[in-house]
């Protein structure tokens, strides 16, 4: 155990070095000059500016100013942002602020997920089971940025039950953003828990488990649930990178000074070191948790319920080449098709007495619909027929979701907008099908220094904030129609044309 966890920890170096690479390099492709930036409508002289990126190394090509922002590290030197305050300070006051939210959306995850995935697993096809598949998926739909807003104001504003901005309260003030920040990974630990449960509770061990007369409490706290959360332990350990990532979104619209925010201002100010080292922070810990989870599964594995005293003979006797259940060996072709046939059998049966499947379906049809008829869902409106007089009508029924501010049809926006997202979603998927499928091949069939490669070059993308991305290429590519948050937390788009019609 010891040589393994020396091993875990021994890759994460390269990654580090990988993750950092990349951030600097992101931030180094964004356009502009940070230097005319900083002195704003007031022109810098020219001996002024000079100075000030030879000061800060901008005069030097990438590769050169990563080589002195590496050296500066190994002697303890983060560098100084564009203030000259130095950016160890920042992280030390800000990184705190951002643990504290992501420890408590953490335990939202653990509480509320597993404890709704277990009920959900145990009650499986209940009224409660469909409460938690409909509300997890409503949750997943709803971008985090929106459901920021939302609870931002309904709690905040409407009810006043949270405070709505900062961090004066104590702990109390991050319980409504981290409630924000984890309402995604609560919905998939949810669903993995209550998966995993539903399978564990038709193995083998539970059924000798309920044939020796054990309590059910027994059989689903001592046996079931502690193999069931082998997955979700690891999912939560990879989790907090995404967690500190989605913090840029919830620190801004919540005003909270974390590292989230920092990235996020020094980004727009394209402070190199300053990004660099913010982001850092957290890529290291995105290392750091997903190390932990992968050393301590190995651990929980040992300790499941297999491993019992009183089960472990009967199971094996069990699985042992069929011996006693009598089932044939899996090896056997004819027996293997069998069997796969008849799992998409009775999958097929359980699907179609389900509401939520066809529910499902039916939503898929017109989304699919949509996106091949989009004249159709919008009545004959182009979003790109606006005109200022409509901008003071009201719904009606040729409008029915009204206008906007300049006059656009607001349901030929949202069928359009739609209709683009839909194709983007789909392709996003069949790209990472096929990459993900041809990577994770080629790893499994070649392993060794094949296998480790590509793992590392995964762990670097994982642990890269993906946010940050999208925030570079937001700088970077031509004016488009997400919203960018500015600093008050308010949404604001740098182009008003609505979405194509094309």
């Amino acid at each position: 155990m010891g040589r393994y966890v020396a091993r875990r920890l021994l890759l994460t170096i390269p990654v580090m070095l990988g993750a950092s690479i990349l951030i600097f390099a992101m931030v180094y492709a964004l356009p502009g000059d940070p230097i005319r930036a900083l002195a704003g409508d007031r022109p810098l002289a020219p001996a002024v500016a000079a100075q000030l990126r030879e000061e800060f190394n901008l005069n030097d090509p990438l590769w050169l100013q990563y080589v002195k922002y590496v050296g500066g590290l190994f002697q303890g030197d983060f560098g100084t942002d564009f203030a000259g305050r130095p950016v160890l300070e920042t992280i030390l006051d800000r990184l705190p602020v951002t643990a504290k939210l992501a420890l408590v959306a953490i335990l939202f995850e653990i509480v509320i997920g597993i404890v709704a995935g277990v009920l959900a697993g145990i009650r499986r096809n209940s009224f409660f089971d469909n409460l938690v598949l409909v509300s997890t998926t409503i949750v997943v739909s709803v971008p985090i940025l929106v459901l920021a807003f939302l609870a931002q104001f309904v709690f905040g504003l409407k009810l006043e039950l949270f405070p709505i901005a900062g961090v004066r309260e104590g702990w109390y003030s991050y319980l409504l953003p981290g409630l924000v920040l984890a309402a995604g990974s609560v919905a998939y630990v949810a669903r993995l828990t209550r998966t995993s449960m539903a399978e564990n509770l038709r193995a083998d061990y539970v059924r000798t488990a309920r044939a020796k007369g054990l309590k059910p409490s027994t059989v689903v706290v001592r046996h079931t649930l502690r193999n069931s959360l082998i997955p979700v332990v690891t999912f939560i350990g990879a989790d907090i990178g995404t967690l500190m990532g989605g913090a840029i979104v919830t620190e801004t619209v919540f005003n909270i000074p974390g590292i989230g925010r920092a990235v996020f201002e020094s980004i727009q100010r394209q402070e190199g070191r300053s990004s660099s080292g913010s982001s850092r922070s957290w890529s290291s810990s995105s290392s750091s948790s997903t190390w932990s989870s992968t050393c301590c599964t190995p651990s929980s594995t040992r300790g499941s319920a297999m491993t019992d005293g009183r089960l472990t003979d009967v199971g094996h006797d069990e699985v042992g080449a069929g011996r006693t259940t009598g089932v044939a060996d899996p090896t056997d072709a004819e027996t293997a098709t069998v069997l796969q046939g008849s799992l998409w059998s009775d999958a097929w049966k359980a699907l179609r007495k389900s509401v939520l499947f066809w529910l499902g379906a039916l939503l898929g049809v017109v989304f699919i619909l949509m996106a091949v008829f989009p004249q159709l869902f919008a009545r004959g409106a182009n979003p790109r027929d606006c005109d200022l007089v409509n901008s003071s009508n009201p719904p009606s029924a040729a409008h029915w979701f009204g206008f906007d501010q300049q006059g656009c049809d607001y349901l030929a926006q949202v069928v359009y907008g739609a209709r683009n997202s839909l194709i983007i979603g789909v392709l996003a998927v069949l790209f990472i099908l096929l990459l993900g499928v041809i990577v994770g091949a080629i790893a499994g069939f070649y392993g060794g220094f094949t296998d480790s490669l590509l793992s590392r070059l995964a762990d670097i993308f994982y642990a890269m904030p993906l946010i940050l991305g999208a925030l570079v290429l937001l700088r970077v590519g031509p004016s488009t129609d997400i919203p960018i948050i500015n600093d008050r937390g308010a949404g604001r788009s740098p182009s008003r044309s609505p979405p194509s019609a094309g």
